[in-house]
């Protein structure tokens, strides 16, 4: 039981130390920011054996336990929003959400264990 309690508090550290002050730009923040969140779900998910989900839509997203975000203003999300999508490493699927600003874009790759974040490539 302290093994957990210790991973859960590493995980929320980690996460805690990554958001810092917002520097840069707004829509990569948002971006890396996003993948944090839903590392750190997935961490607390395989650490306890519980559920974990992030529902999202263009202007935010909650992830399981925790407050919903607000997007930077003129910042929106696209792609899997209005769904829930299952973060626990049993139940989760590949799925991407696209953090956008006009002609910015970064995109979150959840490959089902592991976040990850680039930049998107502008439609051809």
């Amino acid at each position: 039981m302290l093994v957990v309690l210790a991973i859960i508090a590493i995980a929320t550290g980690a996460t805690l130390l990554t958001l810092g002050p917002r520097r840069g730009d707004p829509v990569e923040v948002e971006a890396r920011q996003l993948a944090t969140a839903i590392g750190a779900a997935t961490d607390r998910s395989i650490a306890t054996g519980g559920a974990a989900a992030i529902v999202a839509d263009p202007r935010g997203y909650t992830v399981t336990g925790e407050a919903r975000h607000e997007l930077a203003a003129d910042v929106e999300l696209r792609g899997a929003v209005g769904v829930a999508l299952p973060l626990a490493l049993d139940a989760s699927r590949p799925f991407d959400l696209v953090v956008a600003h006009g002609a910015t874009a970064w995109r979150v790759a959840f490959d089902g264990v592991r976040a990850n974040v680039a930049i998107a490539k502008s439609p051809a």
